[in-house]
């Protein structure tokens, strides 16, 4: 492998981990924070809206950008998977195995991680409604839709 694929190969796979990181931080502070709102506010929505205010304005960016891009990463991938085939195989065609373990985690953890943070904002979504920040709310119904559109792309049907 030439010294330059090699750092293309590494860029690669941490510029994926960090954004990796930076979505489980902003969906665990949005479900951390659903949970405390709704201990401490109930069911009263302007108690929960002011308590999200105060702890986690960063955070809406985060799970409206990298949220994003985390989806469209995992939309993509599994649109040119064939059913059947893991996820990212058609990277892996004439790699060392090495890469091809290294590409397959990478992938591997981004839909896993996809699924449950996705799916732990939609139950938080439906358990604490008036709890819930909205940039979460938004994220759990744009996630909903996607892990849709994604079941039928990897599956083939139309």
């Amino acid at each position: 492998m030439k010294p330059g694929e090699r750092i293309r190969d590494i860029v690669a796979q941490v510029i994926p981990a960090i954004l990796l990181i930076f979505y489980v931080f902003a969906i665990g502070t949005a479900i951390s924070s659903t949970s405390m709102a709704a201990r401490q506010c109930r069911t009263d929505r302007a108690c929960a809206a002011a308590f999200h205010a105060r702890r986690i304005e960063g955070v809406n960016l985060i799970l409206n950008v990298v949220g994003g891009l985390v989806s469209a990463l995992v939309v993509a991938e599994l649109a040119i998977t064939q059913p059947g085939e893991l996820p990212s195989a058609q990277v892996l065609r004439g790699r060392q195995a090495k890469a091809k373990r290294a590409v397959t985690f990478v992938s591997t953890a981004f839909i896993v991680v996809w699924l449950l943070g996705g799916a732990a904002a939609v139950l938080m979504f439906i358990l604490y409604p008036n709890a819930t920040p909205a940039a979460l709310s938004e994220f759990a119904k744009a996630w909903l839709g996607l892990a849709l559109a994604s079941a039928y792309s990897y599956l083939g049907i139309r």
